[in-house]
């Protein structure tokens, strides 16, 4: 409850913390309170800062990806992309949209991930390709997968956090707010 009090009164930080954090560094939110309180019994509803640009999961366009392999080779579909890009390239908003979705389906999603290695990989390489995203005005990722809905947001200065409820796992639902300063972040 210290940790939801702190939230409530300074907002979020990204601490040292990297516990629970499979996709890198950042502020988890989930799509349902089920889901939220996986984590943990103490829910913090939140709301994402007016203009929040999220990108969200979806199949990729292989064409895009087909036109950057010959434009660079292989090596650039990889999340080790930055080191066969050049310089002086700078990725078009759509061709790093449609290579985080290739990496999400074929590091992420690939019943091969474990087994060679490559969720490992995508891991290692987070930082330089939200970097990318971030270039691009994104400020977060989500996935809207209907058991495990979950944002990512990067920067914890655009969510705001709104109110702290105890999750009920006999009833299956969140009790009302749980009387905790509330946030002056407004």
């Amino acid at each position: 409850m210290c940790y939801a009090h702190s939230i409530m009164t300074h907002g979020f930080s990204l601490g040292r913390e990297h516990w629970g954090r499979g996709w890198g560094n950042g502020v988890y939110l989930s799509g349902t309170e089920a889901f939220a309180s996986t984590w943990g019994q103490i829910i913090i509803a939140c709301k994402l800062r007016a203009g929040a640009r999220i990108l969200w999961h979806t199949d990729y366009d292989a064409k895009v990806i087909r036109s950057l392999y010959r434009e660079y080779g292989k090596a650039i579909t990889t999340p080790e992309f930055w080191k066969v890009l050049p310089h002086n390239k700078r990725f078009t908003r759509n061709e790093i949209i449609q290579l985080w979705h290739y990496w999400v389906s074929r590091y992420y999603e690939s019943t091969r991930r474990f087994r060679t290695g490559r969720l490992a990989f995508l891991q290692k390489n987070y930082s330089r390709i939200y970097k990318q995203l971030k270039q691009h005005g994104y400020v977060g990722v989500g996935f809207r997968d209907i058991e495990w809905p979950e944002i990512l947001v990067f920067n914890p200065s655009v969510v705001r956090p709104i109110s702290v409820h105890r999750w009920n796992h006999n009833k299956q639902l969140s009790g009302g707010p749980i009387p905790v300063i509330r946030s002056n972040q407004d």
